[in-house]
């Protein structure tokens, strides 16, 4: 055999190597890579919140210290404001709450009695979040905490209150406060839910400054229904 019929072969023994290797890359399917799997997770469970509301006022009565007791009282409702931050982890959410409500408006047919009472409540809350369903998280929950109640702006037309009427002389009270409630949440984005909520809230009493002929007014068990509507943002 002579050496150019040795070359020839050699060189079609290569080409049908190279060619078999690229055959078998071209059959192998191609690698492919799934793509990350992104697990929604905040960072510490930790939140803010801020909140507004409607408020029913209610009451169960009031006393007098000497004389006639307040016949028929009632208590102006209010617009209330209110903020706090907490933490969630699962089902279960906790926090911290402050609300205040502006002086309304306090009357009794019999005596005249009218006063101004404003209250400012702290509650320390817990909830259980009960399922999400298409973004909404309804849940229930309850707080306890303390109110602080203050009047002012007295007058009596039974003459009761002697150098006490006028805005500048006000009582305030430091009672326990408690509450129940219910609402729903809605995901606006994985930050940021809107939060409408149903509250039911006890304010404990509030009372007047003693007059100088040591007479005082208690209005007791104040209490409200509330319809609120607020933002929690959560923080990474």
């Amino acid at each position: 055999m002579s050496r150019l019929t040795v070359f020839a072969i050699s060189a079609l023994a290569a080409v049908a190597t190279v060619s078999v290797a690229r055959a078998a890359d071209m059959a192998l399917p191609p690698m492919v890579q799934s793509p990350p799997v992104f697990v929604q997770e905040y960072a510490s469970g930790w939140y803010l919140r801020g909140d507004l509301g409607y408020r029913l006022n209610d009451l169960d009565g009031g006393s007098s210290l000497i004389g006639i007791n307040p016949a028929n009282p009632t208590i102006d409702d209010r617009f209330t404001v209110g903020g706090g931050g907490g933490y969630k982890s699962g089902w279960f959410r906790a926090d911290v709450t402050m609300d205040y409500a502006p002086r309304a408006s306090f009357t009794s047919v019999t005596p005249d009695y009218r006063m101004k009472v404003e209250t400012f409540t702290a509650l320390v809350n817990t909830y259980l979040d009960l399922g999400t369903w298409y973004g909404i998280t309804p849940y229930i929950g309850a707080g306890a905490g303390l109110s602080w109640n203050r009047t002012s702006d007295y007058f009596s037309n039974a003459l009761l209150f002697p150098g006490l009427q006028g805005a500048d002389i006000n009582k305030a009270k430091w009672d326990f406060a408690w509450a129940a409630m219910a609402g729903l949440t809605f995901n606006l984005s994985p930050n940021l839910l809107m939060d409408f909520s149903y509250r039911y809230l006890n304010m404990g009493d509030a009372i007047t400054p003693i007059a100088n002929n040591n007479n005082q007014i208690t209005i007791k068990d104040m209490t409200a229904q509330e319809f609120r509507v607020g933002l929690r943002y959560n923080l990474n």
